[in-house]
């Protein structure tokens, strides 16, 4: 399943700690995977974040929401703007592939 969050601008370094804390543990972070932009470059309004990964495994899923609510203006996107701010994180993936095949091809 896929989870995307916006965190205004102010608690990005309450975030980045979130995000770098036990990199080597099963339900990080670091092991998981995640996206981390600016919301502007999403369509959103600027001077916010956007975080969003993946992730099939309920207890992973459990641990990282946990973890995630120790920032304030923390606001998980349903609906509408989830599946804008999915698509247009797709439509980067895959322009940056073209990008490699250009470079390599």
């Amino acid at each position: 399943m896929q989870f995307v969050y916006l965190i205004e601008g102010k608690d990005k370094k309450a975030l980045d700690a979130i995000l770098a804390a036990e990199p080597y543990e099963k339900t990080s972070f670091a092991m998981t995977g995640y996206t981390l932009k600016e919301s502007k470059a999403l369509g959103l309004t600027g001077g916010n974040y956007v975080l969003s990964f993946k992730t099939e495994l309920p207890e992973v899923e459990a641990k990282l929401k946990e973890r995630l609510k120790a920032v304030p203006s923390l606001k998980e996107l349903a609906g509408d703007e989830k599946k804008k701010v999915l698509d247009q994180l797709e439509a980067e993936e895959a322009n940056a592939g073209a990008g490699f095949g250009a470079i390599f091809g």
